[in-house]
C-alpha cells in the first residue's frame, strides 16, 4: 500500500525550524553586548595595572605631571580616560589609577537606562620598578 504524503508535514518541519533559527539569533543578539562587557572589563583592568605600572616608573624619571600627560596619552590611543583627579602617587612612588572605559554595543547604547552599563571603570595600581 503506497503512502500518500501530508502536505503539511514540510511545513511544520519548516515552522519549528524557523522558531528555533530566530530565537538562536534573538539570543546571539543578546548576549553579544553581554559578552562585550565582560570583555571590555578584563580589557579595562589588565591595561589600567599596565598603565599604573608604567606610571610608577615614569614618576620617579620624569616627574608626576609629565608622568601623567603621557599615561593620559596612551590611555586615549586605545579610547580610555583617565581623569585628574583618579590619578594619585603615594609617597612611596607607588601608583593608583582610575581607568574608565565605554564598552561596544550593537543595542545597549539606544536605550538610556541601559548605557550605564557600558561605562566600565578598573582601578590599576602599579609599584616602581626597583
Amino acid at each position: 500500500m503506497k503512502r500518500v504524503a501530508n502536505p503539511d508535514e514540510g511545513t511544520i518541519v519548516l515552522g519549528w525550524l524557523t522558531k528555533l533559527v530566530v530565537t538562536l539569533l534573538v539570543l546571539g543578539f543578546l548576549a553579544y553586548d553581554g559578552i562585550s562587557i565582560v570583555s571590555a572589563n578584563f580589557s579595562a583592568s589588565d591595561r589600567a595595572n599596565s598603565l599604573a605600572s608604567e606610571a610608577a616608573d615614569d614618576v620617579k624619571s620624569m616627574g608626576l605631571q609629565q608622568a601623567y600627560n603621557t599615561i593620559e596619552a596612551e590611555a586615549e590611543q586605545k579610547g580610555d580616560t583617565i581623569a585628574p583627579a583618579d590619578f594619585r602617587v603615594a609617597s612611596d612612588g607607588h601608583v593608583t589609577l582610575v581607568l574608565q572605559h565605554e564598552a561596544r554595543s550593537l543595542w545597549m547604547d539606544r536605550i538610556s537606562s541601559l548605557k550605564k552599563y557600558l561605562r566600565v571603570r578598573a582601578t590599576g595600581e602599579g609599584a616602581p620598578a626597583s
